[in-house]
């Protein structure tokens, strides 16, 4: 390993030379790249997404699509999902981030908020009904 050079010079000569470039104590980044971050992770979001609307108890059910969880807030992760279900009505709450943690919050204190549920489990996916919440103990 060469040693005396800045970490600037380092960077000309990899790869990413023209996509790279050190602004004093900054990194700035082309576009491209930093949005090729994010491609094989959307793609196979996106592929998933796609086999759970073609199965045969969710195909042609599903209208509009909530987007939650903290990948959700990613600009460049929304416009691949609009782009690729352009039929969809895509609605992506403020701290889109901590809903799953604030809907988990309300049925903690009323499980009369929600009446079902649909999860993923292996390879299809499943509707569970609630348990009645008069029967549960607190």
């Amino acid at each position: 390993m060469e040693y005396g050079r800045t970490i600037s010079q380092r960077t000309k000569e990899t790869m990413y030379a023209d996509s790279l470039k050190w602004c004093g104590d900054k990194l700035r980044l082309r576009k491209e790249l930093f949005q090729s971050f994010f491609k094989l992770c959307s793609e196979k979001k996106i592929n998933h997404i796609r086999e759970l609307l073609e199965e045969p108890n969710l195909k042609g059910t599903i209208k509009i699509t909530l987007m939650v969880g903290g990948f959700s807030e990613s600009e460049i992760f929304q416009k691949a999902i609009r782009s690729d279900f352009p039929v969809y009505r895509i609605v992506i709450p403020q701290e889109a981030d901590i809903s799953v943690l604030k809907g988990a919050v309300v049925f903690g204190h009323d499980q009369t908020t929600i009446n079902e549920i649909i999860a993923k489990y292996g390879d299809r996916t499943e509707n569970f009904k609630l348990v009645d919440p008069k029967t549960i103990r607190k």
